[in-house]
């Protein structure tokens, strides 16, 4: 079977499964905004935003190690599972502890506390299932984890539908969110044990070893993500948690989409890893298709979103949060870009050159912390929204340079480019219909079709091309 087919056919099976996902996500929204309304609400995305901040901080580059050192031709993979995943677990079970007793310290509400309280296991078997995502990736065996996270999605509604019958308090439906991960790991365990058996191992001198090599990926990882994931908890401190509610409908939104963009580009890092070394004009070639496949595919739902935020948020929320539509305009911008930064973050992993782009992740921390300063005081989450895009404006210019210049080229970045333009002025336009009033589907359809006649007239997509590849990633050829 040829390489497109292989990903054509996983691909296919897992855009399913992550579409079912995202309207799952977007379905427990509208749950939770309708029972617990923007003050609750808040509340609930306060102490939900603290504890992925804290298991994010945590990560400090091991799951981009992980599927380098597994994806080695010669990697012994249940050794090396067995013990980053322990690494892991001592890691973000020591943060949570430290984040948990902190958040008694800083200027949070009771009920921010007792979620964070509450969901604190939960968010630890989340990180657990983080890290083994990366194994599900190397085998381009997506199914199982998709399985596992629909389940823990199902296992939340049921939950969030007996706590509100009980009529609960906002930090009962974080510990709600807690209990669904545990069972999202527990299917995860069993179906990544199908796949390479391990245990949990705890051998010093390696785990020594991977710190040392996943240590410049760690400053990278904590940098990027103080200014990605910063944004609630610092709105948080500032504004009221009415404030915070209406800013957490279009985050969640972006939560939700950028699972497709973990999709794609879980689908080009092992390719990347296995070539960087051995084939220098094939990981050129991943990087490309990578890239522009990012490109293409996030504008499209970036477009989508800003042509219909309206619409999104008050179908999703209900009135009381058409406010958040402005914000979901700007986040629809940092959806595109985040996908970019992933996968230039996996190429220099792949490349082991992940500590040169410490400097680009500096600069955009600096952007961030001042904007957010700057903005959220005076905008709130508008501004917090605004900040969060300044910041990854900077980053995707910063590591596509380095990259560019370390081994691929500058001619991977030249169709991206293109592609991420076309979709700005899509978006643009799509802005002016909504202000001139023009009903929601034609601007959709606007979007949409002005999207694609771009991307064909500047030829960053060639349409015979495109027909050739879809029906060779359909026939299932053999080689």
């Amino acid at each position: 079977m040829t390489l497109a087919a292989t990903l054509g056919s996983r691909f296919v099976l897992l855009m399913g499964g992550r579409v079912a996902l995202l309207l799952l996500a977007l379905g427990t929204t509208a749950m939770l905004t309708r029972i617990l309304e923007p003050t609750g609400f808040g509340h609930y995305r306060t102490a939900v935003a603290y504890l992925a901040l804290v298991i994010a901080l945590a990560d400090l580059g091991l799951t981009s190690l992980f599927v380098r050192e597994i994806s080695r031709p010669e990697a012994d993979q249940s050794r090396l599972i067995a013990n980053l995943l322990g690494l892991r677990l001592v890691i973000a079970g020591g943060a949570l502890a430290l984040a948990t007793g902190l958040a008694f310290v800083l200027p949070l509400d009771s009920q921010d506390r007792l979620g964070i309280v509450g969901g604190a296991f939960g968010f630890l078997a989340y990180s657990a299932h983080l890290m083994l995502f990366g194994l599900f990736q190397q085998k381009l065996r997506q199914q199982g984890v998709v399985l596992a996270e629909l389940t823990g999605g199902l296992v939340l509604v049921a939950l969030i539908i007996v706590f509100a019958w009980a009529g609960a308090e906002p930090f009962w439906f974080v510990v709600a969110m807690g209990l669904s991960y545990i069972a999202t790991l527990a299917l995860t365990l069993v179906a990544a044990q199908r796949l390479v058996r391990f245990g949990l191992r705890l051998e010093p001198a390696l785990w020594l070893d991977l710190a040392r090599q996943a240590a410049p990926l760690a400053v990278a990882t904590t940098i990027s993500v103080l200014y990605f994931r910063a944004d609630t908890v610092l709105l948080a401190f500032f504004r009221s948690p009415a404030e915070v509610g209406l800013y957490g409908v279009p985050v969640k939104v972006l939560d939700a989409c950028m699972g497709i963009s973990l999709l794609l580009v879980g689908l080009f890092t092992p390719l990347m890893a296995h070539s960087a070394r051995v084939d220098e004009r094939a990981f050129r070639e991943h990087l490309g298709n990578g890239l522009l496949t990012l490109a293409v595919g996030t504008a499209l739902v970036g477009v989508g979103l800003v042509a219909l935020a309206p619409e999104i948020v008050l179908l999703l929320a209900g009135a009381e949060f058409i406010g958040g539509s402005p914000i979901l305009q700007i986040l629809a911008g940092v959806l595109v870009l985040h996908g970019t930064a992933l996968i230039l973050r996996e190429a220099a992993t792949a490349l082991s050159i992940q500590q040169r782009l410490l400097p680009a992740y500096f600069a955009g921390l600096g952007v961030a912390l001042v904007a957010y300063g700057v903005l959220i005081p005076q905008f709130g989450g508008i501004g917090a929204a605004a900040a969060l895009l300044l910041a990854e404006i900077v980053v995707v210019l910063l590591t596509g340079s380095i990259v560019a210049g370390a081994a691929a080229g500058w001619t991977v970045m030249r169709r991206p480019l293109m592609a991420l333009g076309c979709g700005l002025v899509a978006a643009v336009l799509t802005i002016l219909a909504e202000n001139a009033g023009l009903h929601w589907f034609l601007r959709g359809l606007l979007a949409g079709v002005v999207y694609l006649l771009l991307l064909l007239a500047s030829r960053t997509l060639h349409l015979p091309a495109m027909i050739a590849l879809g029906r060779d990633m359909l026939t299932h050829k053999k080689p």
